[in-house]
C-alpha cells in the first residue's frame, strides 16, 4: 500500500504513475496507444458501415448484428480517441490537474 501512494509523501519525487508506469514517457505511450487504437477502431467501424449500407442483403441477420456491433464500437472508439481532452487543465483552485491530454 505504501508503494502505491509513494507520490503523496514525496518518496517518488512527486511522480504519480498509473497502470504500472514509471516515467512520463510511459504515460505518454499509454495515452497515445489508446488514441491510435481508437482511430483504427473508428476506421474499421466505418468500413463495416459502408459495407452494410452498400450491400444488397440488408435482411441478413448476421449482417444486421455486425452493423449494430460496429455502431456501438464506433461510439466507444470515439470516446477513446477523445480521451481526456474535455478535462480542464486546471482544477477549481487554479492548480495544474496533471491529466495527460487534458485541454478543455
Amino acid at each position: 500500500l505504501g508503494q502505491e501512494h509513494n507520490w503523496e509523501c514525496g518518496c517518488n519525487d512527486g511522480f504519480y504513475g498509473y497502470l504500472g508506469t514509471e516515467s512520463e514517457s510511459d504515460i505518454l505511450a499509454l495515452h497515445w496507444a489508446s488514441r491510435v487504437s481508437g482511430i483504427l477502431s473508428v476506421l474499421g467501424s466505418l468500413f463495416i458501415f459502408q459495407d452494410f449500407l452498400r450491400g444488397k442483403d440488408k435482411k441478413n441477420l448476421y449482417r444486421q448484428i455486425m452493423f449494430l456491433m460496429s455502431m456501438f464500437d464506433f461510439i466507444t472508439a470515439v470516446g477513446w480517441v477523445i480521451g481526456a481532452a474535455p478535462i480542464p487543465t486546471t482544477d477549481m483552485n487554479g492548480y495544474d490537474s496533471n491529466v495527460v491530454g487534458a485541454s478543455g
